[in-house]
């Protein structure tokens, strides 16, 4: 959930936590400062005074907050015993019902077969329903008795419900029941103490089946088709879980009486039913019915009705209205039944038992019954049924409430047409159109696969919405598939369909063009439905004639690959997390990628193709592969500007293809920072920072050259490694407590200092200090060593021998000329966890009397930022604090605080502008909380 995070304080020194106050506080002011930072909204305990579980709190922030800046800065307080997101949890959509589950008299086929077929154990995962969805049965009557059928099923009249507890007591309101002889209704609806329905063949308030036989037996079964008590661990499942039946009882003994079955239409749509089941049928054609009919249709009201079980054509009513959807039956093999009835008018099909011996398990009424099935409570009972069309209909009608509870807002003919849409087609040529579209399936119906042969616009606008995706989806060469801003495309983990080049699998294929386009505070999401490993579903493929598209503000989770095009792209504002090859794959195509964040690749990042293309790649956080973050192959090229790289085994790997990396990027805690494979001359990395990587820094092998210029590289294993024929040119970089500044092994030739040109190897025009093996290790020809800065070692002006190996010519000036450096001392090398990477002859600050203890530096919110960022931070006594901001090669940018400040939390804000009010460019910025004898430094990225 959004915002929410579960904190369990332990038994010993918890704090007591104040929920009374306007905002929650603690008896810890060092929680109070961390809560005060991120904008706490409310707390709330999560168990009773009586729970021998104590101290455990549902902490609510702002939908924006960083949970996980939180969960850092709280997770190891001394009396915190556990932090946690308030995860989403997804239902498990197999219900206990017994008959669900089981195959009892050995038929072969589990007792609920049809279900299956359908289907529906699919459909659940999107929907289970809703109870404000009111289907009204039209039928011999229902056991409202039944322990299947209880008091969560049965529709109440809450206007009738006397005593106000939501269950049907048919007995006198003086003994405390519903019954008070008194038309509640308002305005009266001329049923007197109609609670759960009507029965309109007595008539009376009782909607019960009249003496048990088979036929009265009829309403209880198709009721229980549409909506048995569901995952009760008792008897049937119902096709709908969440929906209220409205009976109304219109026969007796296998007859409807035509009187009363309009009256009970009038009487459904009068009181709100969104749907209305029908399955019974006649060769009547009744004006009078279908008027009634004809009036709950323009009212949005869906009907249902059996086709008929008579084996021929005949029209039969009321399923042959046009406003009535028509339901022939059709075998587990999708032929159709030998009795059911067939023809032009039929819209659908739903599975049927040939047999009462092979049927499926329903509910049922018989009060002479004795106990043979597993939760008979005779006379409630369960019974095997040839359910035949009229249980077909009851089928059809619980899809359709489940369409109704999933669409809420939408026309019947959306309804109908997703109905339809979804239908499974049938293998009976002999009646090829005359048995509807399909066998019903609301799963396909719930859900989007197959092709987008013109536009269309998935989601609403102004409405969050999700999608499911059950198939391949493939938007056709002119069509255009829009997708609204705020919409969640889940995608199932299996094709349903099997189709595609990935047959177990879903992709997207796009021959024609796709637009995302979110906003920042309604992104797109596509993520896996249910479960959330790196290759759930394929990914995005853009062919080579495709028209392209746009990715801007969406989130891609757990795809194999992200996107996969041979056509340029535009992808902005992306976040690309847990993709397992790729997040942006075989890009040969070209692209703009701007603005992205690409977390935990299972191997590349961004994964260039050959092809003359060109890439962009800005502002974009690549942090956790496995292999690879960006990737390039030979002709490839690839602009990568104001970029961060984090946590891959290789940040770039440029191979034969050509990488310009400029305008303050950072690489850190990579395994390497950049290796150039046969690179050539054309690549450049500049003006960025390139820190804290196992081992190297930069690896040039195999006739690389590029050019490498003022950039910071410090506390690397090793900074500049050269092998193989490569000749990098090196030149005005700070390079600061690597293994050795500058590697080179034999036929590889680096000019380091070829600034201006030489004619020679040089090391020139660099600042190197706190090297901790060699500044050169160079074990080839001589180099010279000109006109660079050595931080003080045994000499302030001439670097002793250990400083190199092999031949240097050191008769060029060095350190003497930076006589500030020269003349202090250099500070130790910094905590990692607090690096600001400076130029090392930056002075201390000048200590000040006031020496508080600092809680340090708390969270940056928001982080990514554009245009202003808050810097939060805690004092625990008052006292001098200096607050500043540096650039990646260590200037000074801006001073945000300087002098006393209170104790407890405190912020500032920074906007993203230098000391003279002039933006800064976009790229990672360090703040700096200076107190006497304390430090304290956070990473900022500023995004634009």
């Amino acid at each position: 959930m959004p915002g929410e995070l579960v904190v369990l304080f332990n038994d010993v020194d918890a704090p007591t936590v104040d929920l009374a106050g306007i905002r929650p506080t603690t008896s810890s002011p060092q929680l109070n400062a961390i809560f005060a930072s991120h904008g706490l909204e409310t707390a709330s305990a999560l168990f009773s005074a009586r729970s021998s579980v104590k101290n455990v709190y549902l902490l609510r922030f702002p939908a924006e907050a960083s949970l996980d800046a939180i969960v850092a800065a709280i997770h190891d307080l001394p009396f915190v015993s556990s932090v946690e997101k308030n995860w989403l949890f997804t239902v498990d959509a197999t219900p206990d019902d017994y008959y669900f589950n089981h195959d009892w008299n050995n038929s072969g086929e589990l007792d609920q077969w049809t279900l299956y077929k359908m289907q529906f154990n699919r459909a659940w995962e999107v929907t289970t329903g809703d109870a404000s969805v009111i289907v009204a049965v039209i039928d011999t009557g229902l056991d409202w008795e039944h322990p299947d059928l209880d008091d969560d099923v049965v529709w109440i009249n809450t206007s009738e419900d006397t005593n106000h507890n939501g269950v049907f007591d048919n007995y006198p309101a003086a003994q405390g029941g519903d019954i008070n002889w008194v038309d509640n209704d308002v305005p009266p609806n001329g049923y007197v103490d109609d609670v759960i329905g009507w029965d309109f063949w007595d008539p009376d308030n009782n909607p019960y089946p009249s003496d048990g036989g088979n036929y009265d037996n009829h309403g209880t079964g198709v009721a229980s088709i549409i909506r048995a008590e569901t995952d009760n661990a008792l008897g049937v499942a119902g096709g709908m879980w969440s929906t209220k039946l409205m009976p109304l009882r219109v026969g007796y003994d296998g007859y409807i009486g035509l009187a009363q079955a309009i009256g009970a239409v009038n009487y459904a749509i009068d009181n709100g039913a969104q749907v209305v089941n029908m399955s019974f049928s006649s060769i009547i054609d009744d004006t009078d019915l279908h008027a009634a009919i004809q009036a709950g249709a323009s009212q949005g009201v869906l009907f249902v009705g059996s086709a008929g079980d008579y084996n021929n054509e005949d029209l039969r009513y009321p399923g042959a209205y046009a406003e009535v959807i028509r339901v022939a039956a059709v075998d587990s093999t999708l032929h159709k039944t030998p009795d059911s009835s067939y023809g032009t008018t039929v819209d659908i099909s739903a599975p049927s038992a040939l047999t009462e011996f092979h049927g499926i398990a329903t509910c049922t009424f018989n009060p002479s019954a004795t106990a043979t099935m597993p939760g008979d409570d005779p006379p409630h009972i369960f019974a095997y049924n040839q359910i035949k069309t009229s249980g077909g209909a009851a089928e059809v009608t619980a899809a359709v409430a489940l369409l109704r509870a999933a669409y809420p807002f939408e026309l019947a003919s959306f309804i109908k047409s997703e109905l339809f849409r979804g239908a499974k087609p049938l293998a009976d040529p002999t009646y090829a159109g005359k048995l509807g579209a399909g066998m019903v399936n609301p799963y396909r119906s719930l859900t989007k696969w197959g092709v987008v042969a013109s536009d269309a616009t998935w989601g609403f606008t102004d409405v969050s919405s999700t999608v499911y995706v059950s198939g391949d989806i493939t938007v056709s060469e002119g069509a255009t598939l829009t997708i609204q801003p705020g919409t969640v495309i889940k995608v199932a983990r299996n094709d349903n369909e099997h189709t595609g080049i990935d047959t177990d699998r879903i992709e997207f294929n796009i021959e024609g063009h796709l637009i995302a386009q979110g906003t920042s505070s309604d992104p797109i999401v596509f993520d896996s439905w249910n479960s959330e490993t790196t290759e759930d579903w394929v990914g995005f493929y853009f062919d080579s004639l495709s028209a392209g598209g746009t990715f801007n503000y969406c989130e891609i989770r757990h795809a194999e690959y992200g996107i996969e095009s041979w056509v340029p792209l535009a992808v902005r504002n992306t976040t690309f997390d847990g993709c397992r090859y790729a997040h942006v794959a075989s890009l040969a195509g070209g692209a703009t990628i701007r603005g992205c964040q690409l977390f935990n690749s299972g191997s590349f990042g961004i994964y260039l193709g050959t092809g003359a293309y060109t890439t962009t790649v800005r502002n974009t956080w690549v942090n956790g592969a496995v292999g690879t973050a960006l990737h390039l192959q030979p002709s490839e090229s690839v602009t990568v500007r104001n970029s961060l790289f984090e946590n891959a085994a290789t940040a770039i790997y440029v191979s034969g293809g050509t990488a310009n990396v400029d305008s303050t990027c950072s690489f850190y805690n990579n395994d390497i920072g950049i290796h150039f494979y046969n690179a050539g001359s054309a690549s450049v990395v500049k003006n960025s920072i390139i820190a804290e990587n196992t081992s190297n820094a930069i690896l040039c092998e195999i006739s690389s050259s590029p050019l490498i210029d003022t950039n910071t590289i410090g506390f690397n294993g090793s900074g500049i490694y050269c092998s193989n024929g490569s000749s990098p040119r090196i030149q005005r970089n700070l390079m600061q407590a690597s293994g050795n500044a500058v590697t080179a092994t034999s036929a590889a030739y680096p000019d380091v200092g070829h600034y201006p040109a030489s004619g020679s190897q040089s090391i020139g025009y660099n600042s190197i200090a706190h090297t901790p093996k060699y500044v050169v290790n160079y074990n080839v020809d001589p180099i010279y060593a000109r006109k660079n800065c050595w931080d003080k070692n045994t000499s302030p002006c001439a670097p002793s021998a250990g400083f190199f190996t092999g031949s240097v010519d050191r008769n060029s000036p060095n350190c003497c000329e930076f006589e500030r450096w020269a003349s202090i001392d250099p500070p130790p090398p910094p905590d990692p966890q607090e690096l600001v990477y400076q130029l090392p002859f930056t002075g201390p600050s000048t200590p000040t009397p006031e020496k508080p203890t600092a809680s340090g530096l708390v969270a940056i919110v928001p982080n990514p930022f554009n245009p202003s960022t808050t810097i939060h931070y805690s004092l625990s006594g008052a006292g001098n604090v200096e607050i500043t901001v540096y650039d990646v090669a260590g200037r000074l940018v801006e001073v945000l605080v300087q002098g006393m400040q209170p104790a407890g939390p405190n912020a500032v804000v920074w906007n993203g502008t230098d000391r003279r009010g002039s933006p800064m460019a976009s790229g990672v910025y360090f703040v700096r909380m200076t107190t006497p004898g304390q430090t304290f430094t956070q990473k900022m990225l500023l995004l634009k």
